[in-house]
């Protein structure tokens, strides 16, 4: 799965705090949905909500103070 589908998880950060609020998560080249297990793939979505805090969030090199940030991580590079 990580060298075929190359994984991304797009996330949205909550600025005042650097706390990932949603997830989503995309697999390029996947020819098949049903591949991917779905209850594994929910553990990955808590442990990213839970465990992942963006730092030091800017915007225009000011604090970012409040709203939502998209960003992404590439969880398995080959």
């Amino acid at each position: 799965m990580r060298t075929n589908y190359k994984p991304i998880a797009l996330i949205a950060v909550r600025a005042s705090d650097g706390k990932i609020m949603a997830t989503r998560f995309y697999f390029e080249n996947l020819p098949d949905p049903s591949v991917i297990d779905t209850k594994k793939l929910k553990k990955l979505n808590e442990r990213v909500k839970e465990e992942l805090m963006i730092e030091d969030l800017r915007f225009n090199g000011e604090k970012a103070a409040s709203g939502y940030i998209a960003g992404h991580i590439r969880f398995f590079k080959s």
